[in-house]
C-alpha cells in the first residue's frame, strides 16, 4: 500500500541514509553480504529472519551471523550546533537548480543487534565497532535534487554497546548457542525541502538492487518499489 502523503521528499532522504548505513555494516562486518543485515526491531530479528526463509526460527535457516537495524527515533535537532535559523526559514539558494532548499540538522536513532553462533565472531564484530565508534565514521547519502546530485554529509556514532547481553529468550538462546552484541547507533544529517523532487539517484537505487538480487534489467521505479518496501518491512526477498 503507498504512504498517505504524495510529497516523499523527507522520507527519501531517510532512505539515502538507512542504505549508507546497511553499506558500512555489511562492508564492516559481512564481507559486502547484505543480505546479512535486516531491517526489523530487535523484538522481531529472529522472527523477519527466518521469514526470509520462509520457515519456522531455528539455528539452520537463521544463516548466522546477521543483525538487525531499525529507525527509533526521527527528529530536526534545533540545538545542534550545525543549526542555522536563516537555513531552516528561508534556505540557501543553490545555483544548479536556481532555487533555495531548507535545510535542518536530522538526528536518526536505530535500535540494532547483532548476532552469531560463535563466541569468536562475536568478539571480532564488537572489536570492529568499537574501532568504529568515537564519532569518527562519515557516511555520504545521496540524493537527486532538480536533476542535480546532492551528496551530503552524515555522522555515524553509536549511543549503546553491549556485548552478549541477557534476554528473556534466554533458555532458547543458549539451547541453541545463539550470542549477540547491542550496537544501537545514530545518524546525524540534514533534513531538505525544496519545490522541487528529492528523490534517490539512479546509482544508489540500482546499486542496492543488485546488491539485494533483482534481477538485472529492473526498472528504476520496481527498484524504488522494492527499496521502499525493504524499509518499510513489507518484503522478504526479490
Amino acid at each position: 500500500m503507498p504512504s498517505y502523503y504524495q510529497d516523499q521528499n523527507f522520507i527519501n532522504i531517510a532512505y539515502a541514509v538507512d542504505i549508507v548505513a546497511e553499506n558500512h555494516f555489511s562492508d564492516m562486518l559481512f564481507k559486502g553480504d547484505s543480505s546479512r543485515v535486516i531491517y526489523a526491531s530487535n523484538e522481531f530479528a529472529m522472527r523477519e529472519r527466518a521469514r526470509q526463509a520462509q520457515d519456522n526460527v531455528s539455528t539452520s535457516n537463521l544463516n548466522l551471523p546477521f543483525m538487525n537495524y531499525r529507525t527509533d527515533d526521527y527528529r530536526i535537532d534545533g540545538s545542534n550546533p550545525r543549526w542555522h535559523v536563516r537555513a531552516y526559514t528561508s534556505g540557501a539558494y543553490i545555483p544548479a537548480i536556481k532555487q533555495n532548499i531548507v535545510y535542518a540538522p536530522l538526528i536518526i536513532e536505530y535500535q540494532s543487534t547483532f548476532w552469531c553462533n560463535r563466541d569468536d565472531d562475536l568478539r571480532y564484530a564488537f572489536n570492529e565497532l568499537h574501532f568504529d565508534s568515537g564519532n569518527k565514521t562519515t557516511l555520504v547519502p545521496t540524493v537527486s535534487v532538480a536533476g542535480e546530485t546532492v551528496e551530503l554529509t552524515a555522522w555515524l556514532s553509536y549511543n549503546n554497546l553491549e556485548f552478549d547481553p541477557e534476554y528473556n529468550e534466554t533458555d532458547w538462546l543458549e539451547k541453541n548457542n545463539i550470542h549477540s552484541a547491542v550496537l544501537d547507533f545514530q545518524i546525524e544529517t540534514f533534513a531538505l525541502k525544496s519545490n522541487e523532487n528529492i528523490i534517490l539517484t539512479e546509482e544508489v537505487v540500482f546499486d542496492f538492487a543488485a546488491k539485494h538480487g533483482l534481477e538485472e534489467g529492473t526498472t528504476y521505479d520496481d527498484a524504488y518499489t522494492f527499496i521502499v518496501d525493504h524499509l518499510n518491512e513489507t518484503v522478504t526477498q526479490p
